[in-house]
Order: structure tokens, then sequence, then C-alpha cells
């Protein structure tokens, strides 16, 4: 059988067909390209909403992004409007496979209610951001922290939050013992009143919040403390080993 030969293919022949190959490429990919940045985009998806409806975010950028073409919307501008939302953290925008505008939000998580000093009922997240209580379900459980100064210490509030956090964790049994916070003027202090007898509080907020609540329910586990409880005006479960009872005058 006769062995085929192909002829030996030159240098310079060889560069000129690369060189029309990387030419149509490149024509057929600012073709794409152009065709792509023309499309209308009519279609948006929404990920990682769970308080903010899908119909609030679609009329935030319904006049800027939806029925436009790709070439007339600046996806950093998106994520910019829905961001102006106070419920939402982060935004981030891209295209789908399809052409879709697909947004990417993160959501503030709501971790306490808020009274502020005029009485309104709101929400903060974990950074002590407080936002409105618009959308909330009214039956979502959270503990509540009364803020009775306008000019409120920031860092007591982060300090109070980080508590309550370390309270409501899963692992624990300490979530059904406190009824409410009293915001105080010193960050080293948490004030409480506990659910069970009404009694009022006072926690070191650098302290372990467990260890205290364990010696508060030690002492409710006496019953002659519990009957003589109505004289006590506050417990102070601060020092290790002891909690300091001031009893009313």
């Amino acid at each position: 059988m006769k062995k085929l030969k192909f002829g030996i293919i030159s240098a310079p022949l060889l560069l000129i067909v690369l060189a029309m190959t990387l030419i149509v490429v490149a024509v057929l990919i600012v073709a794409s390209t152009k065709w792509s940045d023309s499309k209308i985009v009519s279609h948006l998806v929404v990920e990682g909403n769970h308080y903010v409806k899908f119909e609030e975010i679609r009329s935030t950028i319904n006049d800027y992004a939806l029925t436009k073409q790709k070439k007339d919307i600046d996806l950093d501008s998106v994520s910019k409007l829905i961001k102006k939302n106070k419920y939402i953290v982060d935004a981030k925008s891209s295209y789908g496979i399809n052409g879709e505008l697909v947004i990417k939000i993160e959501e503030r998580q709501p971790v306490a209610y808020v009274v502020d000093c005029e009485g309104r009922l709101l929400l903060s997240d974990h950074n002590a951001f407080i936002f409105e209580n618009t959308i909330i379900p009214k039956d979502y459980k959270l503990p509540i922290i009364f803020i009775s100064d306008c000019n409120y210490n920031i860092m007591a509030l982060r300090k109070t939050l980080k508590f309550v956090e370390s309270i409501n964790s899963t692992d624990s049994m300490d979530t059904d013992i406190l009824l409410e916070f009293h915001l105080a003027k010193d960050s080293r202090l948490i004030l409480a009143k506990d659910k069970l007898y009404g009694i009022h509080l006072m926690l070191s907020s650098s302290g372990n919040a467990h260890e205290q609540l364990s010696k508060l329910k030690t002492l409710y586990s006496n019953s002659n403390i519990v009957n003589n409880l109505q004289n006590v005006a506050y417990l102070d479960l601060r020092w290790n080993n002891k909690i300091v009872v001031a009893h009313k005058s």
C-alpha cells in the first residue's frame, strides 16, 4: 500500500492562515458583542431576598434598566440603586446565560427589635444599624431593646446586641430567661429584666453571658429566695461566684 504524502506548508503560508483565522475570530467576537449589547433586557432574576419583595426590587430599577438595551445599562449603577434600600447590605448585578439581568443581594439580618426614644418599634442588625420595621412579619420572634436616650451610646448598643446574640445561639437554653433589655449609658453594662419574675438585672457586657445567667437559674432554684423576690430592686450578676442583691428601700 502506498503511503499518502503531504506537502510541507511553508512558514509564510502558515502565518497567513493563522492571521486570517485570528481576523475571522475577532470579527465574530465583535459581531457577537454588538448583537449582545443591542439586546433588550426584559427579564429579571433576584437571588438572596427573604424580606424585600421581588416587586419592590423590580420597581427600583424598572425605569433605569428594564426594557433598555444592555449597552445603555451600567451594572454598577444598578447595584447602587438596589443598595439604597435600607434592608439591603450589598447587591451585585450581572447577566445570565440567556441575557437576563441577575441581581444577587445580601439583606440585613435583624437580631433585635429596638424601641427608640420616640417610642417607635424599629429593627437592628448585629452592627447596630437601626432601620424601619415595615416588612418583618409581626410574629417574628426577636429580643427587644429599649433606648430611652436619643443620644445613646452606640458602643453600648453594639455590646448589648452581641450579648443578645450569644444567648440566642441555637445550643443555648438561656433564650427564654430574659424578657427585655434597656440600653445602659455605660458600654460595660447590660441592663435586662427577667421573664419569670420581672426582676431588673445587671450583667457584664464583657463577661460570659451563659455563666452569668447560670447563676440566676441557681438562685431561682432556691424557694426561700424566690419567696422574697418582691423586696428585691435588682440583681447584679457581674461578679464571679456571687450575686449582689439590692433591696427596695
